[in-house]
């Protein structure tokens, strides 16, 4: 038997039997046993002395343990703030739409007053092949913004579901986003130092690397 404590003492047990039996006519005593206990105690002075050096497997493995759940902590950042950023470009997208909508509708009232134009003589027949081709252009410019809205959607269906496009019923789901992007007339900016001390205190990344650090640390010291 033998346990190590943390301030670097060893102890140390044995026992041993051993019996004999032989057909010897000279032997006083047979058969014979004998045993053995030794015990021993270690304690360094100088290499191997004291608790922080023989505990620092033990800090490091608490440290490693701290980092896993940063890089969790990490994770869970990086997707949160994916599937945001992708809401929010939905939602910039929709907008776009709406304005492509208005659009074509101001381009078809434009063509249908130069058409009225056209036939009681008041306009250039020239006009209304600009009109018809600014209808054009505008209905070509709804189409790929409602092309850009639905790939943005399937896109923002991936990350929030677990069946992505293989549900049929997903699939034919349509995402409304409600929110809108408002510009504050008036933002208030906080000092630089501010935001680096709170960038300091809850970045995992950074919190990462000190534990890091510290695990240097405590190895070089061992």
């Amino acid at each position: 038997y033998s346990q190590a404590l943390s301030n670097g003492t060893l102890f140390s047990g044995g026992y041993s039997a051993a019996r004999t039996d032989n057909n010897a006519t000279r032997s006083i005593y047979n058969p014979s046993s004998t045993g053995t206990l030794g015990l021993t105690v270690t304690q360094p002075l100088l290499q191997g002395f004291g608790i922080a050096l023989n505990r620092r497997y033990i800090r490091i493995a608490q440290n490693d343990e701290r980092i896993a759940g940063s890089i969790f902590q990490q994770q869970l950042i990086n997707t949160v703030s994916g599937v945001i950023r992708l809401y929010w470009d939905l939602v910039s997208l929709d907008a776009d739409l709406q304005v492509k909508r208005g659009a074509l509708q101001l381009a078809q009232k434009l063509l249908e007053d130069n058409k009225s134009q056209v036939e009681v003589g008041t306009l250039a027949p020239l006009e209304l092949k600009r009109a018809q081709a600014e209808v054009a252009r505008s209905r070509q410019d709804l189409t790929n913004s409602e092309s850009l809205v639905l790939q943005q959607e399937v896109l923002l269906k991936s990350v929030l579901t677990r069946t992505g496009g293989s549900d049929e019923r997903l699939r034919e789901t349509r995402i409304v986003p409600l929110d809108h992007i408002d510009v504050p007339a008036q933002e208030s900016i906080q000092p630089v130092q501010d935001l680096l001390t709170t960038a300091f205190d809850h970045r995992p990344d950074v919190a990462q690397a000190r534990l890091q650090l510290d695990n240097s640390e405590i190895s070089l010291k061992g």
